[in-house]
Parts: C-alpha cells; sequence; structure tokens
C-alpha cells in the first residue's frame, strides 16, 4: 500500500493506495492560516505536523453496530498500551438488507509500531470486526 500526504493551504490529505493505484481510504483536517503583522500568511508548523500525524494515523474499518462494540474495541487498545485520541463513528444502513453497519475512524496518540500492529491484529480478531479498511502511520514528526 501507498500513501499520499498532501499539506495545502485549507487542507491536510491522505490517501491510501492499493498496489493497482485504486485509492483504499482517505482521511482529511483543515488547517488555518496565521496572518502575521507583516502582511503574510503562514502555518504553524506544529499545527501542520498534527494534521498530517491525525491523517495519517487514522484507522478505518467497518464494524457491527450493537452496543458494547466501542467499549470492546477501546479495551484492546488499552490493553496494548496504545492511547486513542479520537474515535469518530458514522452510521451505514444497507438499503437492501436494512441492516446497519459502523465505519470507525481512530486516532490514536504516539505509539511504538509494535504496540499499533498488535493493537491492529488484536482488533481484527474481534467477532464484531467485519474489515479493516486500511491504518495509516507517521513516524519521526
Amino acid at each position: 500500500m501507498d500513501v499520499g500526504v498532501d499539506v495545502g493551504t485549507t487542507v491536510t490529505k491522505a490517501v491510501a493506495f492499493d498496489a493497482d493505484g485504486r485509492p483504499l481510504a482517505e482521511a482529511s483536517r483543515p488547517t488555518r492560516l496565521v496572518h502575521r503583522s507583516t502582511g503574510r500568511f503562514e502555518h504553524e508548523t506544529e499545527e501542520i505536523v498534527a494534521s498530517v500525524n491525525e491523517v495519517v494515523q487514522e484507522l478505518a474499518g467497518t464494524v457491527g453496530n450493537r452496543p458494547g462494540v466501542l467499549a470492546r474495541i477501546a479495551q484492546l487498545f488499552a490493553e496494548h498500551g496504545v492511547s486513542i485520541e479520537i474515535m469518530r463513528q458514522t452510521i451505514h444502513r444497507d438499503a437492501e438488507s436494512n441492516v446497519e453497519s459502523a465505519e470507525l475512524r481512530i486516532v490514536t496518540h504516539r505509539a511504538s509500531e509494535a504496540a499499533l500492529a498488535a493493537t491492529v491484529q488484536a482488533v481484527k480478531g474481534l467477532d464484531v470486526i467485519n474489515s479493516v479498511t486500511s491504518v495509516l502511520r507517521v513516524e519521526g514528526v
């Protein structure tokens, strides 16, 4: 998988691509410009680094929409020493079957590669997980 990151004037965006160049997942965060007394507009370096970390560490997956699912996932993160910063859930309903599923996007605080990999494997093993679409990571920033 390849990941492209674009830090633009108003948004930071990351897109993951499969081996054939097809987009698999994307994430974005708004960025702000600061108006300096010199009349120039600039980005704050720390904010840009944070926005890149957020979009690249976003983990997307599809899970069953049942009570307790988020608690089970959060518990696995805790057991592996990975702290969750943001967890966003979007509900989807299949038009034909009328079955609900939920898409999760999880942004973590800094974590080691080993801890994150172990967490992802544990999450994939949950019976409530239908798929893990992508795991995007930024290191060294």
